[in-house]
């Protein structure tokens, strides 16, 4: 995305060759983003496997726009929440979903470290 701007520098603090961030809104609305893998279709459309306290949950969605790593989906979930990936065609509504490196983690805490 090209953008130009004229941009106030009363200070004179900003000079040729210097970066800085900026932050764009733009009108319109904002959807959650998961991963092309997390996306399985039924005889109902599409939906997503949710984790909610350690179990799935099936979450039906709406595919607003396919990017080159992500899609941006319609659907009852927040951006931050878990969805499964990995072993989809393994998982049931509230089954139990094990999370890639918690038995890693586990065993990293035990021993201390």
């Amino acid at each position: 995305l090209l953008v130009k701007a004229k941009i106030a520098n009363p200070a004179d603090s900003l000079r040729a060759g210097m970066s800085f961030g900026i932050t764009m809104k733009f009108p319109g609305q904002t959807y959650p983003a998961v991963s092309p893998l997390a996306i399985l279709w039924g005889s109902d459309g599409a939906y997503v496997w949710q984790i909610e306290d350690g179990k799935a949950r099936r979450v039906p969605v709406r595919i607003i726009q396919r990017n080159t790593e992500t899609v941006l989906i319609d659907a009852e979930i927040d951006n931050g929440d878990m969805v499964v990936t990995e072993g989809t065609q393994s998982v049931s509504e509230g089954g139990a979903v094990r999370l890639a490196g918690e038995e890693q983690r586990a065993a990293d805490a035990a021993a201390g470290s």
